[in-house]
Formats: C-alpha cells, structure tokens, sequence
C-alpha cells in the first residue's frame, strides 16, 4: 500500500512528462523508480516467507526481533520505503 501511495506522483508526474514530449522516456524512468522503490519489501517479503518454512528459525527470528525493537521497526521502515538502504 505504501509503495502505491508513494509511486502515484511518480506515475503522475511520467503521464505529465509523456503528454508534453510524446516520448515513452518518462515511462521508463519511472518503471526505475518505482522498481527501486519496492526493492526492499520484496526482498523481505521473500525472506519473510522462506523464514515461514523453517519453523524454528522463524521461531528465533521472532523471538530475536522482539528483544530488538529498534531493529523490527527499521525493517519496516525499509519495507514500506520509509527508510532507504
């Protein structure tokens, strides 16, 4: 949801940019930017779901990211691009 929100400008702003010089170049920027912009919460996302796999170690992931608040909202800050890396 977040990605959606922060890449409306961005889409906005290409379909401006198209409409002014009838290049497709815009559209291309902004698939960049966009991509970038999600980059981190697939990569969690995926690593979220491989950790589900694998019981125990999710078990000590949770259990680790409980003791280290600082460290679970950081992580969620990269997810929802908050935070760049």
């Amino acid at each position: 949801m977040s990605a959606a929100l922060c890449s409306g400008p961005m889409a906005a702003q290409a379909v401006h940019d198209y409409l002014a010089v009838g290049s497709y170049a815009p559209f291309r920027a902004y698939d960049g930017a966009r991509r970038a912009l999600v980059r981190n919460s697939d990569l969690l996302a995926k690593l979220s779901l491989g950790l589900s796999r694998y019981h125990p170690v999710a078990g000590f992931a949770v259990r680790n990211l409980s003791r280290q608040p600082a460290t679970f909202a950081r992580l969620v800050a990269l997810s929802s691009g908050a935070l760049s890396v």
